[in-house]
């Protein structure tokens, strides 16, 4: 009876150290969020076990990799976000606040970074309304693009900025992506242009002149309304301006087509 006592006794522990060595690996598994691979596991003879351990190892190689794509990719958004020669902000669409922006973003409105974080950016809008902001930031949000210009207040004066905006993913939260391009100084050129139009306008039609202009590349001549009746002729309306006429042609065709008016 003692001998098959020993013997008993030996062999429960044998088979305990048989199950105990698999719990302990899978718990070194665990707490280690199976930092150990798949080649590193010892085979325990228990096929169970063995299949739960490299089940855990795999999973957690699929989460490294994941996980080390993810930061790659956030990377590469935050360098692009900080770097981008335009305006960038990323709005909370409920509040219309900014969550983070770029230091361009921030100099518009003449604020630091820091600054800029937080705010309202209906705050700055001069031309767009509070609910047109917010319609658009939904609207986003439903998976639609927009694009707009519009005139922003800063502490350094007024901005006037093309605006695109989209939907981004971010940290699970759908976010809106704002970029801006400043034109303000393509705005004043343009109205400058348009002034020294009119003053062009006034001087020639006070002076009682005529004017044409031949665009050797496209071979196209342009009349004013009173050069034509300075060649007794009525004017024919066409071309880019409701005041000149285009023909296709060299100027020496003008008698021919003066015979055919």
């Amino acid at each position: 009876g003692a001998i098959v006592l020993t013997i008993a006794m030996a062999m429960a522990t044998w088979v305990a150290r048989g199950i105990t060595r698999p719990i302990e690996q899978l718990r070194r598994l665990a707490m280690q969020d199976g930092q150990i691979g798949p080649a590193g596991l010892a085979a325990t003879g228990l096929p169970e076990f063995d299949m739960v351990a490299l089940a855990l190892t795999t999973a957690a190689a699929g989460r490294r990799d994941a996980a080390k794509a993810l930061a790659e990719s956030e990377a590469r958004f935050r360098a692009l976000f900080e770097r981008s020669p335009s305006g960038t902000i990323l709005l909370d669409p409920d509040t219309t606040r900014v969550i983070d922006a770029n230091a361009v973003a921030a100099s518009y409105v003449g604020c630091t970074v820091e600054e800029f974080r937080g705010r309202a950016i209906t705050d700055f809008a001069m031309q767009t309304s509070h609910e047109r902001i917010r319609a658009i930031c939904q609207s986003v949000v439903a998976g639609h693009s927009s694009s707009y210009e519009t005139r922003i207040q800063g502490r350094l004066g007024p901005r006037d900025l093309l605006i695109a905006v989209a939907a981004v993913v971010v940290a699970g939260r759908t976010l809106v992506l704002n970029n801006q391009i400043d034109v303000t100084d393509l705005r004043r050129a343009e109205a400058g242009l348009r002034v020294n139009e009119e003053r062009l306008e006034l001087a020639r039609e006070g002076a009682n002149l005529g004017i044409w202009d031949w665009d050797v590349v496209n071979d196209t001549l342009t009349w004013s309304e009173h050069q034509w009746q300075l060649h007794g002729l009525e004017p024919r309306r066409g071309g880019p301006s409701p005041k000149l006429w285009q023909h296709t042609g060299h100027p020496s065709d003008l008698p021919r087509v003066q015979e055919e008016l």
